[in-house]
């Protein structure tokens, strides 16, 4: 799933350094500044609007499927594991945990994604180390 996200946001900075410099070269007037402000501003739109459907999607699992583990349980592997309640407040976490870690993936991806040369993925490496203890 990185790797497509990765891609995704090279190919979303791709697309869009394209459009602005065709734009530029058609209206001769529009500065450097400007056209890199609008590819940002692309990338901020895209952003926000990935982040959101990952959040959605991700709540939505976590709060509908919170309240129907001990019923995957049981469908799934028998009454002695469904009627478990340990087990259900444990899968009941993960669902939970599960939207955090693709929030997670979705915004790291896109970092990496628009990183420019070794030397930022190097940088932000660096950050993860340090952060992540």
């Amino acid at each position: 799933a990185r790797l497509l996200f990765s891609r995704r946001g090279a190919l979303i900075v791709a697309q869009a350094q394209q459009q602005h410099v065709g734009n530029a070269k058609d209206n001769g007037k529009e500065s450097k500044s400007s056209a890199a402000l609008d590819l940002l501003v692309d990338l901020e739109d895209t952003y926000y609007f990935l982040v959101r459907v990952v959040l959605y999607i991700g709540l939505l699992f976590a709060t509908i499927a919170i309240n129907y583990t001990s019923l995957g349980l049981r469908v799934l592997a028998g009454s002695r594991w469904g009627s478990n309640a340990e087990a259900s407040a444990a899968l009941s976490a993960f669902c939970i945990y599960t939207a955090f870690l693709a929030l997670n993936g979705i915004t790291e991806a896109l970092v990496y994604g628009v990183a420019r040369s070794g030397n930022d993925v190097g940088k932000i490496g660096i950050v993860h180390a340090v952060v992540g203890g």
